[in-house]
């Protein structure tokens, strides 16, 4: 059995693998990665380096950072880009078929023993995020056994490189996982005792990572040449940000980092013959608000009940881990270690693959006792005693099902008020005192059910009181190891009973 980890990131898609008890980035030919890039050129989809190799197509349409528009995703959405219209589903099983192929030439051995994939997603992922992923790689023919958090598959990778390979201090750790990505920012507290790994709280926040930073970068070169942004074309738009995105990554850490010029040269992407000059601080001003919005996140989770529940706080924290591709910027190490003065501040080698690593970490290792949570609040809107509540079915912090044959089942039991049941499932970041939803607000899909037996149509039915105390409804949720909801409504009495998919 092949072990592999895979980590569909905003910018590239990473590859880890075990051989021999050993961990391995999967090359392809001489890359570390295959870009999370996406090309339509004459009515064919172009993915990874096929489509890299068409940048210089003016008539291309490129897509990049395709990984954005998962977090809110619904049932065949699709993208308008550039007068395109794009099925997500699409595009993402196309990239998946390509993963595969690509996999396959790259391995280093004979992969028809099968393959063991662990697949990883951002902690602050949908149910709608988490499904479409899990489609789109299965149907690609990756046979995805487990999704893993990204910060909770750094962590194994953490674990087994700095705690494990090292003579241990102590019996039990805490490390704190800072995430920072192409576009999303997660952070995870974790608990390390042995073999046992415990998610003692998460947080995060979606569109907030390096394609931010490379969006601001451009703007700061349009405003240093006098070029009007808005007159662009989407082309040249998308040249001057994945410009900017080489020119960010070209940033080293160095004495005087923040006294480094950034020369941004408009010629490279055919716009016209300037240079603009930034200065490296500028850029870091530019950027700081994003930088510091990690920050309060970090203050924000060591501040949550579930954390103050534990017991523990900033002097628990044995390391703080930086992974994911933004965090190797030398702004955003300068400032953890500047706010974080007394913590063991670690920056992993391979900052972009991490989660890739930490997935194959996970497949081999079939002793590994892992208690994941959810980081999102899942729940439901009805109509009770006159008025919407919300109803929080998997509150942020219950613990997902060890393994992928057990399920978390909630019910919830009651004669009806009304005749028709209106369902508004959604999933929110916070929830306010008075238990109504707020923060980031994801609302997934509304249902209508017929309490009344009586009604056969309801779509074009107006919601009414009704005296219906001989019929009792039960509502069921599972919840499966991948954080996938689904929900069963029974009218109990006659068995009349319709279950929904939450995706």
């Amino acid at each position: 059995m092949i072990h592999l980890g895979i980590d569909f990131g905003t910018t590239n898609t990473v590859v880890a693998y075990e051989l021999d008890g050993k961990y391995n980035i999967l090359n392809f030919n001489e890359h570390s990665f295959i870009p999370s890039l996406i090309t339509k050129y004459k009515d064919n989809y172009y993915f990874g380096f096929d489509a890299l190799s068409l940048l210089s197509e003016k008539q291309a349409l490129v897509i990049h950072s395709i990984k954005q528009y998962l977090h809110n995703y619904y049932h065949n959405k699709t993208l308008t880009i550039d007068n395109h219209t794009i099925s997500i589903e699409d595009v993402l099983i196309g990239f998946f078929s390509y993963l595969k192929e690509r996999i396959e030439v790259a391995l280093p051995f004979d992969s028809k023993t099968g393959w063991d994939v662990i697949a990883t997603v951002p902690a602050n992922a949908s149910s709608q995020q988490r499904w479409i992923m899990l489609e789109a790689m299965r149907k690609a023919g990756l046979c995805v056994r487990a999704l893993l958090n990204e910060p909770t598959a750094s962590g194994f990778e953490f674990s087994h490189y700095f705690l494990k390979g090292n003579a241990k201090e102590k019996d039990v750790y805490y490390v704190l996982i800072y995430d920072f990505g192409g576009g999303t920012f997660d952070v995870s507290l974790i608990k390390v005792k042995e073999s046992q790994y415990q998610v003692i709280g998460s947080t995060g926040q979606n569109q907030l990572g390096g394609d931010i930073f490379d969006e601001k970068l451009f703007n700061l070169a349009c405003e240093k040449v006098a070029l009007d942004k808005r007159r662009l074309s989407y082309r040249q738009k998308i040249e001057g940000i994945l410009e900017s995105r080489t020119l960010k990554e070209s940033i080293s850490l160095s004495r005087g980092f923040l006294q480094r010029n950034l020369n941004f040269d408009f010629e490279n992407i055919n716009i016209q013959s300037k240079i603009a000059k930034i200065k490296s601080n500028e850029y870091y001003e530019a950027i700081k608000p994003e930088i510091n919005r990690t920050i309060e996140l970090i203050e924000e989770l060591l501040q949550s009940q579930t954390i103050k529940s534990a017991s523990l706080g900033l002097d628990s924290i044995d390391y703080i881990y930086l992974v994911g591709g933004s965090s190797k910027l030398p702004y955003v190490i300068h400032a953890i270690q500047k706010v974080f003065t007394k913590a063991k501040v670690k920056v992993s080698d391979n900052t972009f693959a991490t989660s890739a690593l930490g997935a194959a970490i996970y497949s081999s290792k079939k002793d590994v006792k892992l208690i994941e949570r959810f980081t999102r609040n899942f729940g439901v809107i009805r109509l009770y005693n006159g008025r919407e509540i919300f109803d929080p079915i998997f509150p942020k912090g219950t613990e997902l099902p060890q393994t992928e044959n057990q399920v978390t089942k909630i019910i919830r039991d009651y004669d009806p008020e009304f005749n028709i049941g209106h369902f508004k499932f959604l999933e929110c970041s916070e929830i306010n005192p008075d238990l109504s939803p707020s923060g980031d607000i994801n609302l997934i899909t509304e249902i209508r059910f017929p309490y009344d037996p009586e009604l056969n149509i309801i779509e074009n039915q107006t919601i009414e009181r009704k005296d219906l105390s001989h019929i009792r409804v039960c509502e069921e949720y599972h919840c499966d190891a991948f954080g996938i909801i689904n929900a069963r409504i029974t009218r109990k009495n006659d068995g009349f009973t319709v279950g929904y998919n939450i995706n």
